[in-house]
């Protein structure tokens, strides 16, 4: 029986992703230039372009990679700024889902499926939505519920929902203290009661989209409420 010749040599592709074996793909996808990336991707569903099935999904495949690249981009803005760490985890609670469905029902954000966890939703006027951000304060780390941030027009706003023991004084205390901090990092805190959300999430959204308001109208030189 005559066996197929072998291959020499593994077929090089313009755009190789796997051949930086010290860095991870979440950090080579965030490092590569947009018009690299654009071409890389149109790259690969053109070559599984001959089977429907398969360039969906490659399809897919690209989106992924798209979402975990804009997770690993906010990222790096956030550290840049002093403002993030990487412990990123999300664990959501039911009056923090309540309030998630929230920022999507009201359209303050679309949601995204993100591959790392973080990053939960996106708009154009309101910047990204993230969940469990752990971030740096007059020494401290300080874990928020949600985040929304958009580093280069100067949002950052930190979002808390409140249980029953956060009326203990003890807590209280401990929260106040939490606000300051954020604050003195350029943070605009806001809590939330878990009253509040379970009875009004969508008037919960509208405060926050206001708050994102104003700091972009400080941002522009108009700094009154």
């Amino acid at each position: 029986m005559t066996q197929a010749p072998q291959s020499k040599g593994r077929r090089r592709t313009p755009f190789p992703l796997r051949r930086a074996p010290a860095v991870s793909r979440e950090q080579h996808l965030a490092d590569m230039p947009d018009d690299r990336f654009e071409a890389w991707c149109r790259h690969r569903v053109a070559t599984a372009s001959f089977d429907p099935d398969l360039e969906r999904a490659m399809r897919e495949e690209v989106e992924a990679d798209r979402r975990l690249r804009g997770t690993a981009r906010s990222r790096e803005a956030l550290l840049r700024l002093g403002q993030g760490s990487p412990e990123f985890d999300l664990a959501e609670s039911p009056l923090e889902a309540k309030l998630l469905e929230a920022f999507y029902s009201t359209g303050a954000f679309e949601p995204v499926a993100a591959s790392a966890g973080v990053l939960l939703g996106y708009s154009s006027t309101n910047g990204a939505l993230l969940g469990q951000l752990t971030v740096r304060a007059a020494q401290r780390h300080h874990r928020l519920d949600y985040a929304v941030v958009a580093p280069r027009r100067d949002v950052f706003i930190a979002i808390e929902i409140d249980g029953g023991h956060h009326f203990q004084r003890e807590q209280a205390q401990k929260d106040r203290k939490r606000d300051r901090d954020l604050a003195g990092r350029g943070w605009t805190p806001i809590r939330f009661t878990g009253g509040e959300v379970f009875n009004d999430a969508e008037g919960c959204v509208r405060e926050v989209v206001e708050a994102v308001a104003w700091r972009l109208r400080r941002a522009n030189g108009g700094g009154s409420r």
